[in-house]
């Protein structure tokens, strides 16, 4: 196999064996170099080496295509969802943060991110109350783990700190989807979306709706402005498609 690489500034031309031609194809950001391993030792079968051979020679062939500045290791801090918890307001001592009423984690966006896990969408959770941040901190996470969408929850008290992150995350990236659940969004939705930063809103249990709605922003489709009703399924402003959210549906 023949590779032409314009990495550097002369025009490099590589030749690589069956094996090393295999190793470069998968280097795809799905694989990694045990699962590579895993490709080559089923293909090799029954007269494959030993599973620790594969292994080894994968990765020096996966070095060596890394030092010809062919491949690079896939960050693994990268997410497509970011689910942020803001902090409570100042007026709630620091000693509150030791009270489980307002230091327990974000079971709500716990389970969202189980079930975006289960359909192959990459997220993770930043709990700006606990680590003791305030809503600036966001748009340095931001910028290292390059997220596609945000989600953010809030409950009264937490929501100007919600709207104030929300809002660096828009002047760090005025692009980036913010969609806003949790108890304040679902009894005040209207007032929310007419004057806020926040581009979606979802109302009650939302597992199968942040799903859904991830699963369309994720696919370059914009929708703007839409709420929906977990408990109908519905779509109460802006029409179009119908989303299905069975709420409870996470074991």
């Amino acid at each position: 196999m023949d590779i032409l690489s314009d990495v550097g500034i002369y025009l490099n031309h590589y030749q690589f064996n069956e094996t090393a031609a295999f190793v470069w194809r998968l280097c795809d950001k799905k694989n990694s170099a045990f699962d590579i391993a895993e490709r080559i030792f089923s293909a090799c079968e029954p007269d494959a080496p030993p599973m620790e051979e594969v292994t080894r020679d994968v990765i020096e062939i996966l070095e060596d295509l890394k030092e010809k500045n062919l491949i690079n290791w896939a960050r693994t801090d990268r997410c497509d969802v970011l689910l942020v918890a803001p902090p409570f307001p100042l007026t709630y001592d620091i000693v509150a943060a030791r009270v489980p009423e307002y230091s327990a984690p974000p079971i709500g966006l716990a389970y969202i991110a189980s079930y975006l896990s289960q359909e192959g969408i990459s997220s993770d959770i930043i709990d700006l109350h606990v680590t003791g941040s305030n809503p600036d901190d966001i748009v340095g996470i931001c910028r290292d783990k390059e997220p596609k969408i945000i989600g953010l929850t809030a409950n009264t008290p937490t929501f100007p700190n919600a709207l104030r992150t929300a809002l660096h995350i828009k002047a760090w990236n005025p692009d980036i989807p913010i969609i806003l659940g949790g108890v304040h969004a679902t009894g005040m939705p209207f007032d929310i979306l007419q004057d806020g930063p926040f581009d979606y809103i979802v109302l009650g249990e939302g597992e199968v709706t942040m799903l859904e709605l991830c699963e369309y922003l994720l696919n370059g489709d914009k929708h703007p402005m839409l709420i929906f009703f977990v408990n109908t399924g519905t779509i109460l402003i802006g029409g179009g498609a119908k989303f299905a959210a069975n709420g409870g549906a996470l074991i």
